[in-house]
């Protein structure tokens, strides 16, 4: 009985000693996997990226490009003042009203004379009819400050043949109102047109300046419109009528091209009812320009 009780105690004893060890290894398993868990969490703490050159070189050029594409779609409605003379770009014809200076920008509308010459001859018989006119046909000098009645020729330059080059010009009418109106929606639903009529803006309406030039001494094909644009009397860059400074701009009534002869043309151009205190000018600005009265 001795014998068994003492082989009892010995084997109670042995798995007391394997529990204990079972215990300890596992607690020592938990104590180094906190302690390591603990160790990634500071190193994740601390962590900072390290971009080579070209990673950030293509950081910051994406950067800049969402900064660009912000701003380009912030950018719109760009207005462009005056015509240009070297290279008629041309746009929707509109009008904004300037809270701040209490300004009406008209944005410009014209044709490219160059390109789309589709031949329309409706000015032929006004052309045949100042044919007899055509000889010694002298222009006279004029400035914004000295202007030229409706009627008088002027001196007015043209791009031609990679030069500017003086020749006579004349505006002969400016009609306003529903005819103009009327002429201006006939030009934008032509075939082919690109352009689509608005009404004149509160308090304006169009108006359609006439005028001839003289291809007289010209000896090859060339469009038969001269740059042209809508000036202030005086001293005043644009229109000033009842306290409000306009700023307006031509719109090309022709794509006709001719040569040999005295030629007339027209364009359009939003004014203020009842305004006549303004300068018509026709002519490159790089080079002579004719200043009219305007009616």
């Amino acid at each position: 009985m001795e014998g068994k009780k003492v082989s009892i105690n010995l084997s109670v004893l042995i798995l007391i000693i394997i529990a204990f060890i079972v215990v300890v290894v596992a607690l020592t398993s938990l104590i180094v996997f906190v302690l390591l868990n603990n160790n990634n969490n500071n190193n994740n703490d601390n962590y900072v990226p390290n971009y080579n050159n070209s990673q950030l070189n293509n950081k910051n050029t994406n950067s800049l490009n969402n900064k660009n594409d912000i701003e380009d779609d912030n950018d719109y409605n760009e207005y462009n003042d005056g015509n240009n003379d070297d290279d008629e770009d041309y746009n929707d014809y509109d009008i904004n009203n300037d809270d701040d200076n209490n300004e009406i920008n008209t944005n410009e509308i014209n044709t490219n004379d160059d390109t789309d010459n589709d031949n329309n001859n409706d000015n032929d018989n006004n052309s045949d009819n100042n044919e007899n006119d055509n000889n010694d046909i002298n222009g006279e000098t004029s400035s914004k400050t000295n202007p030229l009645a409706i009627g008088k020729w002027g001196i007015a330059s043209k791009y031609y043949s990679g030069e500017y080059v003086d020749t006579p010009a004349r505006v002969t009418n400016v009609i306003r109102g529903a005819e103009a109106a009327s002429q201006v929606q006939e030009y934008c639903n032509r075939p082919g047109s690109i352009y689509k009529y608005q009404e004149p803006k509160e308090n304006m309406e169009w108006a359609v300046v006439e005028y001839d030039v003289d291809l007289t001494n010209f000896t090859k094909t060339t469009t038969v419109s001269l740059d042209r644009k809508i000036a202030g009397t005086g001293d005043n860059k644009n229109i000033v009528y009842n306290g409000t400074s306009y700023v307006v701009s031509a719109m090309n009534l022709s794509t006709d091209s001719d040569y040999g002869k005295v030629v007339s043309t027209k364009f359009a151009v939003q004014l203020p009812i009842g305004c006549s205190d303004y300068i018509i000018v026709l002519g490159s600005s790089s080079g002579t320009q004719a200043y009219f009265m305007g009616k």
